[in-house]
């Protein structure tokens, strides 16, 4: 057992825990504005770690239901060269009969490059899987009397058989497993250009089997689709559970920089093991919780936020519904952060609570909201929309595609006219609407092209859900 970990965990989730019941008004940011209809935003931090918080609304009517949205942003600080963990890396490659050709080609150079960007502090293992999973090279120290040896593996690796997802995802965890230890970053690096044909094939066995692989020793999973013909929803529920990320490789020659943005985040993890537990005021309740997976036990949400590398961003929406009956100042929520901080080699954890205003004075929700979470819960919207849209598109309802896109795209131009939102993204965003829309109505579904555009705008969303600043991209 990883048992200096676990105490270090132990410690920061008893610190989390007892900030609930103890939280002392020192641990409070004072907030930006004394106006009483403002909304909050709060701003903490403990360590490498930052959290930034706020609702949309300052005032809520009293007597009746309303939604509010509450936005957490944890940020790390960068990467500024302390002593990074070793790696306990499994590279798990799909080599069945659809990887012939330049897919298997240029993965091999990709699983090459990761070889030559390891250092002997370092371990890796090669999977690779067809029908069965084969370990091309148990897990060794990086160092250069294995370096040869591990490259002429990847080169004897051959294209056949079916596609057993499952049985190499196994296989990788198994290696790491033996040689996890307290300090070590553990990460699965999964492959695959298709659908599961050997083994488990629905999303729910996969989202259990990477849920599993997360809670053994902390090993993540990252999960990279290459192609046409690969299911895009299951890889990202994968790698949602699984603590890591999912990239779209849309041609095979971007497989070297897909696996060199990987590897260069693994070397730059500056925290791990970080969850948010979110205690819910009294009078409000959790309609929706956007971006990450998340459970909700003894009353209180917890959402596991897995690994950080320097300068990451990871953002949480929060649809929560407020039914508070007396006027004045109510806490909507309080969020509490806890980690182990690689860079100072301790646990860390810090906390901070937001509060609105019930009025019964006839003021509405309008007199003083936060764009910045309006802005935020438009991106929302538009990445769930684009997602459904897509999902109509490949089913084969154009015209249901296109009406959900015109939808949100007029809805967010109503959105823009009332508030003070950044035009940028919203010119960009609803560029994409209106390309997409067009796409559909000009392409068949089952087109090689209208394929990849449906797999990219689900990447795009994926990250947008995840991350508010990959609307910069967008």
């Amino acid at each position: 057992m990883r048992t200096l970990k676990l105490v270090a965990i132990a410690v920061a989730l008893i610190f989390g825990t007892a900030l609930y019941y103890h939280f002392s008004s020192s641990n409070v940011p004072s907030g930006p504005s004394t106006d009483a209809s403002a909304p909050t935003t709060e701003q903490t931090r403990e360590g490498t770690l930052d959290v930034t918080a706020a609702l949309s609304h300052g005032l809520v009517p009293t007597d009746s239901s309303e939604t509010l949205y509450g936005t957490i942003d944890v940020a790390a600080s960068e990467f500024e060269g302390a002593r990074r963990p070793p790696l306990n890396v499994a590279l798990v490659l799909d080599r069945s009969g659809s990887m012939h050709g330049a897919k298997i080609t240029h993965v091999k150079q990709a699983a090459r490059t990761i070889v030559d960007m390891l250092d002997p502090r370092d371990r890796l293992t090669i999977v690779s899987y067809g029908g069965t999973a084969s370990v091309e090279i148990p897990s060794r120290p990086v160092e250069s009397s294995n370096r040869a040896r591990m490259k002429q593996a990847i080169e004897t690796i051959e294209d056949a058989g079916g596609t057993n997802i499952a049985a190499g995802v196994r296989s990788g965890v198994e290696q790491l497993e033996r040689h996890s230890t307290d300090e070590t970053i553990d990460r699965v690096v999964l492959l695959s250009d298709g659908k599961p044909t050997i083994g488990p094939s629905s999303r729910s066995a996969f989202e259990s089997l990477s849920r599993n692989t997360r809670r053994r020793d902390d090993i993540t999973l990252t999960t990279m689709g290459v192609g046409l013909d690969y299911n895009e929803d299951l890889m990202a529920a994968m790698a949602d559970t699984g603590g890591g990320h999912y990239y779209f490789i849309d041609r095979p020659a971007k497989a070297v920089s897909i696996f060199e943005r990987e590897l260069r985040g693994l070397t730059r993890t500056v925290a791990r093991d970080a969850s948010v537990v979110i205690n819910l005021g009294e009078g409000v309740e959790l309609a929706h919780l956007h971006g990450y997976p998340h459970r909700v036990r003894d009353g209180r949400v917890h959402v596991s936020l897995s690994d950080f590398e320097g300068r990451e961003t990871k953002s949480i929406l929060l649809e929560l519904e407020t039914n508070w009956e007396s006027r004045g100042e109510h806490r909507a929520v309080r969020v509490a952060l806890s980690y182990e901080d690689l860079t100072r080699q301790e646990p860390a954890h810090t906390s901070l609570e937001l509060t609105s205003r019930a009025t019964s004075d006839g003021k509405t929700l309008e007199d003083a909201s936060h764009d910045e979470v309006i802005s935020r819960v438009q991106q929302i919207e538009v990445a769930e929309s684009l997602d459904r849209a897509m999902n109509a598109y490949q089913d084969g309802q154009p015209q249901r595609a296109r009406q959900m896109l015109q939808r949100r795209r007029h809805a967010l131009e109503q959105t823009n006219r009332r508030h003070q939102l950044e035009n940028g993204y919203v010119e960009r965003m609803l560029q994409q609407l209106s390309e997409t829309e067009k796409t559909i109505e000009q392409t068949p579904s089952t087109s090689a092209e209208a394929r990849m555009m449906i797999k990219k705008n689900k990447a795009r969303g994926h990250r947008l859900m995840r991350d508010k600043s990959a609307v910069e991209s967008f």
